[in-house]
């Protein structure tokens, strides 16, 4: 099995996406954020009755006794979730597998202690249209934003604007407008194969509706997940977000603004 992939960044960047269109390649499963991190999959590993592990076993269609099977082998959370995600990947015919939940970017010191080789895509989106998403999806406050993004860019340690073998840093706007173009980049840094047809995506309603039967709830990003790649999304903070707002978000931010060429 390759080393992992890990996709982390701001809720609402576009994550999702990426996901998607990654785990599109044949080498490559990926399936729905497992929240890996979190107290239910490392302190309470063992627990398999939690709504976190019910919902990942469901999200990725693995029986009762497979998951059982899969804990008796394991010594530790991470060597279990390694274990799981192993197992659908191999079920899949393919060697490798990326995990997208976006608080990974502010987990990477666990990502380094536990998978060194592990390669990190880090999404990056104009931060006034990620907080107008929130205020559609009533998210947040901008105030609770605006803590969300300090903690994002502390936690990267000073790793904004560099690239090397492990971190790579993928612009959502990039991602819409030139989808072929960036996701060979990708595909370039992880070391895989290109195909054309990766960049050809028609939309894929699946995930809308496993999250549905699973959990009773209407996932947004499901949904757009179900709609050809589309950029109508871009600059949309312009018609949601007041003066007072955007303006907040520019000057605590304007460094990364510079660096990310969002300006």
């Amino acid at each position: 099995m390759r080393a992992p992939v890990f996709i982390g960044g701001l809720k609402k960047s576009g994550t999702s996406l990426l996901r998607k269109l990654i785990g599109r390649h044949p080498d490559v499963f990926g399936g729905l954020e497992t929240h890996w991190f979190t107290p239910e999959m490392v302190e309470h590993w063992r627990d398999s009755s939690s709504d976190r592990q019910v919902w990942l076993r469901k999200f990725y269609e693995v029986s009762e006794t497979e998951f059982a099977e899969i804990k008796e082998a394991s010594d530790s959370a991470f060597d279990w979730f390694t274990r799981f995600m192993d197992f659908c990947a191999v079920r899949s015919g393919k060697n490798r597998w990326v995990e997208k939940t976006p608080d990974n970017i502010i987990h990477l010191d666990l990502i380094r202690a536990h998978w060194p080789d592990a390669q990190v895509l880090h999404v990056v989106r104009d931060y006034r249209d990620i907080y107008a998403s929130w205020v559609r999806n009533d998210v947040g406050s901008l105030g609770t934003f605006l803590a969300k993004v300090r903690l994002n860019l502390d936690l990267i340690d000073g790793l904004a604007g560099t690239r090397s073998r492990v971190y790579l840093e993928v612009s959502f706007e990039s991602l819409v407008n030139e989808p072929r173009e960036t996701l060979m980049k990708v595909f370039e840094f992880l070391g895989e194969s290109w195909d054309e047809g990766l960049a050809e995506y028609e939309g894929d309603g699946t995930d809308y509706q496993r999250v549905f039967e699973v959990t009773g709830k209407k996932s947004t990003t499901a949904v757009s997940l179900a709609r050809p790649i589309f950029n109508s999304s871009v600059g949309s903070w312009k018609d949601v977000l007041s003066q007072a707002d955007s303006q907040a978000i520019e000057k605590e931010f304007s460094k990364y603004f510079q660096l990310w060429h969002w300006a």
